[in-house]
Protein backbone atom coordinates (compact mmCIF):
# COMPACT_ATOMS: atom_id res chain seq x y z
CA UNK A 1 0.00 0.00 0.00
CA UNK A 2 2.81 2.18 0.86
CA UNK A 3 4.45 2.39 -3.06
CA UNK A 4 1.00 3.12 -4.09
CA UNK A 5 1.40 6.05 -2.36
CA UNK A 6 4.69 7.19 -3.98
CA UNK A 7 3.36 5.96 -7.21
CA UNK A 8 0.08 7.82 -7.18
CA UNK A 9 2.12 10.59 -6.18
CA UNK A 10 4.57 11.06 -9.52
CA UNK A 11 1.81 9.76 -11.62
CA UNK A 12 -1.18 11.81 -10.44
CA UNK A 13 1.98 14.96 -10.33
CA UNK A 14 2.63 14.13 -14.14
CA UNK A 15 -1.11 14.46 -14.98
CA UNK A 16 -2.24 17.21 -13.36
CA UNK A 17 0.64 19.27 -14.66
CA UNK A 18 1.43 17.85 -17.54
CA UNK A 19 -2.38 18.75 -18.65
CA UNK A 20 -3.30 20.96 -21.73
CA UNK A 21 -3.43 25.02 -20.27
CA UNK A 22 -7.21 24.55 -21.78
CA UNK A 23 -8.58 22.03 -19.80
CA UNK A 24 -10.22 22.20 -16.47
CA UNK A 25 -7.59 19.89 -14.85
CA UNK A 26 -5.10 22.42 -15.47
CA UNK A 27 -6.58 25.02 -14.23
CA UNK A 28 -7.72 23.61 -11.04
CA UNK A 29 -4.22 21.32 -10.84
CA UNK A 30 -2.99 21.80 -7.52
CA UNK A 31 -6.69 21.15 -5.83
CA UNK A 32 -6.71 17.91 -8.00
CA UNK A 33 -3.66 16.56 -6.88
CA UNK A 34 -3.31 17.76 -3.58
CA UNK A 35 -7.10 16.70 -2.54
CA UNK A 36 -6.75 13.20 -4.28
CA UNK A 37 -3.21 12.04 -3.06
CA UNK A 38 -4.37 13.57 0.70
CA UNK A 39 -7.80 11.25 0.19
CA UNK A 40 -5.43 8.53 -0.62
CA UNK A 41 -2.94 8.92 2.24
CA UNK A 42 -6.25 9.42 4.35
CA UNK A 43 -7.64 6.07 3.31
CA UNK A 44 -4.70 3.74 3.81
CA UNK A 45 -3.78 5.70 7.32
CA UNK A 46 -7.70 5.47 8.42
CA UNK A 47 -8.82 2.13 7.32
CA UNK A 48 -5.38 0.34 8.35
CA UNK A 49 -5.31 -2.84 11.13
CA UNK A 50 -5.10 -1.86 15.12
CA UNK A 51 -1.77 -4.31 14.40
CA UNK A 52 -0.42 -1.76 12.08
CA UNK A 53 1.78 0.89 14.28
CA UNK A 54 3.15 0.57 17.94
CA UNK A 55 0.54 2.17 19.67
CA UNK A 56 -2.42 1.82 17.50
CA UNK A 57 -3.89 -1.05 19.81
CA UNK A 58 -3.97 1.03 22.69
CA UNK A 59 -5.21 4.06 21.58
CA UNK A 60 -8.00 1.28 20.51
CA UNK A 61 -8.56 0.22 23.81
CA UNK A 62 -8.68 3.68 25.30
CA UNK A 63 -11.63 4.17 22.58
CA UNK A 64 -13.39 1.45 24.09
CA UNK A 65 -13.20 2.86 27.54
CA UNK A 66 -14.01 5.78 27.16
CA UNK A 67 -17.24 5.24 24.82
CA UNK A 68 -18.25 3.03 28.01
CA UNK A 69 -18.00 5.97 30.24
CA UNK A 70 -20.49 9.08 30.96
CA UNK A 71 -19.55 12.67 30.13
CA UNK A 72 -19.48 13.39 34.06
CA UNK A 73 -17.33 10.62 34.12
CA UNK A 74 -15.40 12.59 31.25
CA UNK A 75 -15.16 16.28 32.83
CA UNK A 76 -14.63 14.78 36.55
CA UNK A 77 -10.97 14.57 36.05
CA UNK A 78 -9.89 16.77 33.54
CA UNK A 79 -6.52 15.17 33.27
CA UNK A 80 -8.16 11.64 32.83
CA UNK A 81 -6.10 9.63 34.76
CA UNK A 82 -8.13 6.77 34.58
CA UNK A 83 -7.22 6.63 30.61
CA UNK A 84 -3.44 7.25 31.12
CA UNK A 85 -3.58 10.63 30.92
CA UNK A 86 -4.94 11.22 27.76
CA UNK A 87 -5.77 15.17 26.92
CA UNK A 88 -9.57 16.09 27.35
CA UNK A 89 -9.54 17.51 23.61
CA UNK A 90 -8.71 13.87 22.10
CA UNK A 91 -11.25 11.95 24.77
CA UNK A 92 -14.16 14.30 23.95
CA UNK A 93 -13.56 13.84 20.65
CA UNK A 94 -13.35 10.25 20.86
CA UNK A 95 -16.72 10.22 22.99
CA UNK A 96 -18.65 12.13 20.38
CA UNK A 97 -17.21 9.97 17.21
CA UNK A 98 -18.41 6.60 19.66
CA UNK A 99 -22.01 8.45 19.92
CA UNK A 100 -22.08 8.76 16.59
CA UNK A 101 -20.33 5.10 15.07
CA UNK A 102 -19.39 3.16 17.91
CA UNK A 103 -16.19 1.64 16.50
CA UNK A 104 -12.88 2.39 16.41
CA UNK A 105 -12.34 1.96 12.82
CA UNK A 106 -14.66 5.21 12.60
CA UNK A 107 -12.89 7.19 14.97
CA UNK A 108 -9.56 6.06 13.59
CA UNK A 109 -10.47 7.45 10.02
CA UNK A 110 -12.06 10.36 11.46
CA UNK A 111 -8.49 10.98 12.98
CA UNK A 112 -6.62 10.37 9.74
CA UNK A 113 -9.01 12.44 7.73
CA UNK A 114 -7.89 15.40 10.79
CA UNK A 115 -4.71 15.04 10.40
CA UNK A 116 -3.86 14.23 6.82
CA UNK A 117 -6.22 17.37 5.71
CA UNK A 118 -5.19 20.32 7.89
CA UNK A 119 -1.43 19.30 6.92
CA UNK A 120 -2.10 19.94 2.99
CA UNK A 121 -3.87 23.22 4.10
CA UNK A 122 -0.81 24.18 5.99
CA UNK A 123 1.38 23.08 3.45
CA UNK A 124 -0.58 24.27 0.53
CA UNK A 125 0.00 27.93 1.75
CA UNK A 126 3.57 27.97 1.90
CA UNK A 127 5.32 24.98 -0.46
CA UNK A 128 5.08 26.13 -4.70
CA UNK A 129 6.60 22.57 -5.55
CA UNK A 130 3.65 20.13 -5.03
CA UNK A 131 5.68 17.07 -6.05
CA UNK A 132 7.92 18.35 -3.17
CA UNK A 133 5.00 18.59 -0.48
CA UNK A 134 3.70 14.90 -0.94
CA UNK A 135 7.01 13.35 -1.02
CA UNK A 136 9.09 15.01 1.52
CA UNK A 137 5.70 15.04 3.78
CA UNK A 138 6.04 10.92 3.13
CA UNK A 139 9.70 10.71 3.42
CA UNK A 140 10.17 13.10 6.25
CA UNK A 141 7.93 10.68 8.46
CA UNK A 142 5.19 12.97 9.01
CA UNK A 143 2.93 10.65 7.72
CA UNK A 144 4.45 7.72 9.55
CA UNK A 145 4.43 9.40 12.64
CA UNK A 146 0.90 9.38 12.80
CA UNK A 147 0.54 5.44 12.49
CA UNK A 148 1.76 5.33 16.19
CA UNK A 149 1.60 8.70 18.26
CA UNK A 150 -1.85 10.22 16.46
CA UNK A 151 -2.64 12.28 19.31
CA UNK A 152 0.47 14.04 19.07
CA UNK A 153 0.10 14.71 15.36
CA UNK A 154 -3.10 16.02 15.78
CA UNK A 155 -1.44 18.72 17.47
CA UNK A 156 1.39 19.39 15.14
CA UNK A 157 -0.76 19.60 12.86
CA UNK A 158 -3.38 22.09 14.72
CA UNK A 159 0.38 24.61 15.48
CA UNK A 160 1.29 24.16 12.23
CA UNK A 161 -2.13 25.94 11.38
CA UNK A 162 -2.08 28.32 14.10
CA UNK A 163 1.63 29.63 12.08
CA UNK A 164 -0.65 30.36 8.95
CA UNK A 165 -3.16 32.31 11.21
CA UNK A 166 -0.61 34.19 12.57
CA UNK A 167 1.02 34.82 9.61
CA UNK A 168 -2.39 36.36 8.05
CA UNK A 169 -2.12 38.81 11.19
CA UNK A 170 -5.04 36.25 12.82
CA UNK A 171 -3.87 36.38 16.08
CA UNK A 172 -7.18 34.68 18.09
CA UNK A 173 -7.52 32.46 16.00
CA UNK A 174 -4.07 31.06 16.23
CA UNK A 175 -4.17 31.66 19.83
CA UNK A 176 -7.40 29.38 19.60
CA UNK A 177 -5.65 26.62 17.61
CA UNK A 178 -2.91 26.61 20.31
CA UNK A 179 -5.41 26.13 22.88
CA UNK A 180 -7.30 23.07 20.87
CA UNK A 181 -3.51 21.46 20.48
CA UNK A 182 -2.85 21.30 23.83
CA UNK A 183 -6.23 19.75 24.18
CA UNK A 184 -4.66 17.22 22.40
CA UNK A 185 -1.17 16.79 23.89
CA UNK A 186 0.08 19.55 26.35
CA UNK A 187 3.93 19.30 25.16
CA UNK A 188 2.51 21.33 21.88
CA UNK A 189 2.92 25.01 24.00
CA UNK A 190 6.29 24.20 22.98
CA UNK A 191 5.84 25.54 19.58
CA UNK A 192 4.72 29.03 21.48
CA UNK A 193 8.78 29.24 20.62
CA UNK A 194 7.56 29.77 16.94
CA UNK A 195 5.80 32.81 17.86
CA UNK A 196 8.88 34.33 19.88
CA UNK A 197 10.66 34.10 16.43
CA UNK A 198 7.65 35.68 14.41
CA UNK A 199 7.33 38.19 16.53
CA UNK A 200 11.01 39.41 16.58
CA UNK A 201 11.56 38.25 12.56
CA UNK A 202 12.34 41.31 11.41
CA UNK A 203 14.30 42.66 13.85
CA UNK A 204 17.66 41.64 12.91
CA UNK A 205 20.02 42.02 15.88
CA UNK A 206 17.31 40.81 18.30
CA UNK A 207 16.97 37.82 15.80
CA UNK A 208 20.42 37.04 15.72
CA UNK A 209 21.13 37.20 19.14
CA UNK A 210 18.24 34.64 19.52
CA UNK A 211 19.65 32.11 16.80
CA UNK A 212 23.28 32.75 18.60
CA UNK A 213 22.02 32.15 22.30
CA UNK A 214 20.10 28.97 20.76
CA UNK A 215 23.66 27.86 19.46
CA UNK A 216 24.92 28.07 22.29
CA UNK A 217 22.36 26.73 24.43
CA UNK A 218 22.23 23.54 21.66
CA UNK A 219 26.15 22.95 21.97
CA UNK A 220 25.94 23.13 25.93
CA UNK A 221 22.57 21.07 25.49
CA UNK A 222 24.19 19.12 29.07
CA UNK A 223 24.35 21.79 31.10
CA UNK A 224 20.72 22.83 29.98
CA UNK A 225 19.06 19.60 31.24
CA UNK A 226 20.53 19.36 33.84
CA UNK A 227 19.44 22.61 34.50
CA UNK A 228 15.78 21.47 33.62
CA UNK A 229 16.30 18.50 35.38
CA UNK A 230 16.80 20.22 38.85
CA UNK A 231 14.34 22.89 38.40
CA UNK A 232 11.34 20.75 37.17
CA UNK A 233 11.63 17.19 38.98
CA UNK A 234 8.83 16.06 37.68
CA UNK A 235 9.67 15.76 34.28
CA UNK A 236 12.39 13.19 35.38
CA UNK A 237 10.91 10.38 33.34
CA UNK A 238 11.62 12.27 30.35
CA UNK A 239 15.13 13.21 30.81
CA UNK A 240 16.26 10.70 33.27
CA UNK A 241 17.84 7.80 30.97
CA UNK A 242 21.37 8.42 29.70
CA UNK A 243 23.07 5.05 29.79
CA UNK A 244 21.97 2.53 28.34
CA UNK A 245 18.87 3.86 26.41
CA UNK A 246 21.13 5.98 25.00
CA UNK A 247 23.59 3.93 23.57
CA UNK A 248 20.56 1.70 22.24
CA UNK A 249 18.89 4.65 20.83
CA UNK A 250 22.01 5.53 18.93
CA UNK A 251 22.19 2.30 17.54
CA UNK A 252 18.96 2.55 16.22
CA UNK A 253 18.66 6.28 15.13
CA UNK A 254 22.03 6.31 13.38
CA UNK A 255 22.31 5.34 9.57
CA UNK A 256 20.37 7.18 6.73
CA UNK A 257 18.59 9.12 9.44
CA UNK A 258 21.72 10.85 9.99
CA UNK A 259 22.35 12.11 6.24
CA UNK A 260 18.97 13.30 5.89
CA UNK A 261 19.59 15.26 9.62
CA UNK A 262 22.87 16.62 7.77
CA UNK A 263 21.32 17.51 4.97
CA UNK A 264 18.28 19.33 6.48
CA UNK A 265 20.67 21.09 9.01
CA UNK A 266 22.94 22.47 5.89
CA UNK A 267 20.00 23.86 4.13
CA UNK A 268 19.38 25.99 7.69
CA UNK A 269 22.85 27.05 7.58
CA UNK A 270 22.85 28.05 4.08
CA UNK A 271 19.78 30.03 4.38
CA UNK A 272 20.59 31.93 7.32
CA UNK A 273 24.34 32.68 5.77
CA UNK A 274 22.54 34.44 2.25
CA UNK A 275 20.83 37.30 4.20
CA UNK A 276 19.56 39.01 1.04
CA UNK A 277 18.16 36.04 -0.80
CA UNK A 278 15.82 35.09 1.77
CA UNK A 279 12.63 36.37 3.59
CA UNK A 280 12.61 36.89 6.80
CA UNK A 281 9.80 34.44 7.08
CA UNK A 282 11.94 31.42 5.50
CA UNK A 283 14.81 32.22 7.99
CA UNK A 284 12.34 31.33 10.79
CA UNK A 285 11.88 28.23 8.08
CA UNK A 286 15.77 27.43 8.72
CA UNK A 287 15.63 27.86 12.23
CA UNK A 288 12.94 25.92 13.24
CA UNK A 289 14.63 22.90 10.62
CA UNK A 290 17.58 23.23 13.10
CA UNK A 291 15.42 22.93 16.02
CA UNK A 292 13.94 19.74 15.05
CA UNK A 293 17.79 18.37 14.08
CA UNK A 294 18.68 19.40 17.15
CA UNK A 295 15.94 17.97 19.22
CA UNK A 296 16.72 14.98 17.51
CA UNK A 297 20.18 14.63 18.21
CA UNK A 298 19.54 15.73 22.07
CA UNK A 299 16.94 12.85 21.71
CA UNK A 300 19.98 10.25 21.31
CA UNK A 301 21.03 10.80 24.63
CA UNK A 302 17.71 11.90 26.83
CA UNK A 303 14.19 10.38 26.19
CA UNK A 304 11.62 12.13 24.54
CA UNK A 305 13.70 15.21 23.28
CA UNK A 306 12.96 13.97 19.92
CA UNK A 307 9.36 13.97 20.01
CA UNK A 308 10.22 17.88 20.98
CA UNK A 309 11.90 18.14 17.49
CA UNK A 310 7.95 16.49 15.68
CA UNK A 311 6.66 20.19 16.27
CA UNK A 312 9.11 21.94 14.21
CA UNK A 313 9.44 19.13 11.47
CA UNK A 314 6.42 20.25 9.24
CA UNK A 315 8.62 23.58 8.15
CA UNK A 316 11.64 21.01 7.05
CA UNK A 317 9.62 20.82 3.68
CA UNK A 318 9.24 24.79 4.09
CA UNK A 319 12.76 24.80 4.03
CA UNK A 320 13.64 22.50 1.48
CA UNK A 321 10.84 24.11 -1.05
CA UNK A 322 12.23 27.77 -0.05
CA UNK A 323 15.99 26.43 -1.16
CA UNK A 324 14.18 25.24 -4.47
CA UNK A 325 12.48 28.72 -5.56
CA UNK A 326 15.53 30.48 -5.26
CA UNK A 327 17.82 28.57 -7.68
CA UNK A 328 17.43 30.34 -11.12
CA UNK A 329 18.24 27.78 -13.54
CA UNK A 330 14.94 25.86 -14.40
CA UNK A 331 16.84 22.32 -14.91
CA UNK A 332 19.17 22.47 -12.11
CA UNK A 333 15.38 23.47 -10.26
CA UNK A 334 14.39 20.41 -11.60
CA UNK A 335 17.12 18.27 -10.97
CA UNK A 336 17.10 19.78 -7.17
CA UNK A 337 13.90 18.81 -7.18
CA UNK A 338 13.73 15.33 -8.60
CA UNK A 339 16.77 14.60 -6.41
CA UNK A 340 14.85 15.79 -3.36
CA UNK A 341 11.70 13.80 -4.09
CA UNK A 342 13.02 10.86 -5.23
CA UNK A 343 15.58 10.44 -2.38
CA UNK A 344 12.75 10.82 0.01
CA UNK A 345 10.37 8.37 -1.62
CA UNK A 346 12.87 5.87 -1.18
CA UNK A 347 13.70 6.95 2.56
CA UNK A 348 9.70 7.27 3.12
CA UNK A 349 9.56 2.86 1.45
CA UNK A 350 12.62 2.21 3.61
CA UNK A 351 11.12 3.13 6.87
CA UNK A 352 7.61 1.80 5.76
CA UNK A 353 9.77 -1.71 5.13
CA UNK A 354 9.60 -1.32 9.28
CA UNK A 355 8.21 -4.48 11.39
CA UNK A 356 5.77 -2.24 13.20
CA UNK A 357 4.56 -0.54 9.72
CA UNK A 358 3.63 -4.41 7.82
CA UNK A 359 0.13 -3.24 6.50
CA UNK A 360 -2.91 -5.03 6.44
CA UNK A 361 -6.94 -3.35 6.30
CA UNK A 362 -8.68 -3.37 9.24
CA UNK A 363 -10.11 -7.06 10.15
CA UNK A 364 -7.31 -8.69 8.10
CA UNK A 365 -4.37 -10.17 10.07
Amino acid sequence: MYITLVIVAFVLYALAYAANRDTLMYQNRDSVYLITWFLLATVIMGLRSVNVGTDTLSYSNHFNDISSARWSTIFSNLHFLRYNSLEIGYVCLAKICSMVVNDYIFFQFVLAAIYCFAMMSFLRENVKSKIILTTVFLGSELYLFAFNISRQMIAVALTALSWNYLCKNKKQKAILLMILSASFHMPSMVFLIAYIFYLIRKKRILFNITVFVGIIAAINYKFVINFVFTHLGKYAYYLGNINYWANAKIKQRMGLSVIVYSIVLMLAIYILLKKCRFTVNEKAYAVFSAIYVICNFMGLYFNYFERVGIYFLPFVILEIDAVAQKIKSKDVRKLYVSSVSICYSLYFLVSAASAQYVYHFWGKN
